[in-house]
């Protein structure tokens, strides 16, 4: 049975996981997540990517959503408040996003579709 720590408000301070445990760090909450020993998984409900980080690896919560930090085998946290000049990275205004698994095989035959067409055309200019 894995255990949750979930917080209202932002708790900082170092978190000995065990395996499976789970941390849940509220949405509006600013922190630096560092890694001093094991392997742990973090996403954010905001965001798309989850991140792997294991021991001496840094990571910066947005207020995106939620984070939920996921310990593999027993791992040492530490939650640290944000200095003010961490960078955010702020997400272009066009960008290339991952399309859902489902869409995969659709995808690639819409490419193959556009790629015959456009060779199918290039031929018959040739040939005029």
């Amino acid at each position: 049975m894995t255990s949750m720590l979930a917080f209202d408000r932002p708790s900082f301070g170092i978190f000995s996981l065990a395996s499976g445990e789970t941390v849940v760090v509220p949405r509006h909450a600013r922190a630096r997540l560092r890694v001093h020993d094991g392997v742990v998984w973090a996403t954010s409900s905001g965001d798309p990517d989850d991140v792997w980080l294991c021991a001496g690896q840094e990571l910066t919560l947005d207020n995106k959503g939620r984070t939920v930090i996921e310990s593999t085998a027993r791992a040492t946290i530490e939650l640290v408040p944000a200095a003010a000049n961490d960078v955010v990275a702020v997400a272009p205004l066009l960008s290339w996003r991952r399309t859902p698994a489902w869409m995969d095989d659709a995808g690639t035959l819409v490419a193959l579709a556009g790629f015959v067409t456009l060779m199918a055309t290039a031929a018959s200019r040739a040939f005029l």
